[in-house]
């Protein structure tokens, strides 16, 4: 669809992102004509949406008849390259990413654009923490001349039923492929498999996924079953909009807020003389997780403690 190139605007004296369209060679002017279309339509799609945890878009060209868009770069890692090399994410890792990820659609919806490719692919995790969703490469506007029904555009791993059979989409969909893009956050794995393409849309239309705790342990339950509901074959079993979805999280959050450790001299007899020492050490520190500050050690500290104080 596109190859996207590091570039550098002398004017203004920053570094962009270049999305240069590509075609294929086998492409005739028809099918040409309605990529440029569809190419177009990201930047459309983007330059309505403002919002911290959305991709900017700067400009929109063509050059030698190749259309182009520029837009802020972003320093960072996608979350799939994230999980695979550092593994799956800790439940309030998830949490965080799950709720900007749907601060990121509110604002989109708001604005009547559905992003209908949300995918671990399209996550970016930045150097400085934040998440950004990128890609509004098959981005639909709600009022647009142009239309998509009967159209499978996307990623088949992460669409939704409805999407598949080319029906007509709502918010829901990008509820669907939230719901699978926290799945793979949490557990490692996607949550429909195939040998190829067509077992893994049979996968999505008619068989249900293994639960995130069931993969991994450590998922609390509540938190599964909010991805499980985004999952829901039937979209009017799933949240009906990001805000609801953003609510469902924050609320597994305060579920799975750790309590306050006991003090040594409130141990329990039946403690072992590791978890002694352990509850000895978090004493002199006052907070174990307090002394390590990167997020995936914070969220091994937290099973940690999870394990000896719950």
């Amino acid at each position: 669809m596109g190859t996207v190139f590091l570039a550098h605007d002398p004017v203004i004296d920053r570094d962009v992102a270049v999305k240069l369209m590509t075609f294929t060679r086998t492409m005739n002017v028809s099918e040409r004509r309605k990529y440029i279309e569809r190419f177009l339509r990201e930047a459309r799609a983007a330059g309505r949406v403002s919002h911290p945890n959305v991709v900017q878009i700067f400009d929109v060209g063509f050059y030698e008849d190749i259309p182009y868009i520029v837009m802020e770069r972003v320093r960072g890692i996608t979350l799939h390259d994230q999980v695979r090399r550092l593994g799956p994410l800790a439940p309030e890792e998830a949490v965080d990413v799950g709720v900007r990820i749907c601060d990121a659609l509110e604002a989109a919806h708001a604005s009547g654009v559905l992003h209908r490719d949300v995918k671990p692919t399209n996550v970016l995790i930045t150097s400085d923490g934040g998440v950004k969703l990128v890609d509004l490469s098959i981005a639909k506007l709600q009022d647009a001349e142009i239309t998509d029904t009967g159209e499978t555009w996307g990623s088949p791993a992460y669409m939704s039923p409805e999407q598949i059979k080319g029906d007509e989409l709502d918010a829901r969909t990008d509820i669907f492929s939230t719901g699978a893009t926290l799945y793979f956050a949490v557990t490692g794995e996607r949550p429909f498999t195939g040998a190829n393409v067509a077992e893994v849309v049979n996968a999505i239309m008619y068989r249900k996924p293994v639960p995130p705790s069931s993969r991994n342990p450590g998922v609390p339950q509540s938190l599964s079953d909010v991805i499980l509901r985004c999952m829901e074959k039937d979209r009017d079993n799933r949240f009906d909009d990001a805000g609801a979805l953003k609510r469902a999280l924050l609320a597994c959050a305060e579920r799975k807020r750790l309590p306050t450790p006991a003090r040594l001299s409130e141990a329990p007899e039946y403690l072992d003389s590791f978890s002694r020492t352990w509850m000895i050490f978090t004493e002199k520190t006052s907070s174990l997780r307090r002394t390590l500050k990167e997020p995936r050690k914070r969220g091994l500290m937290r099973r940690i403690v999870d394990y000896f104080f719950s």
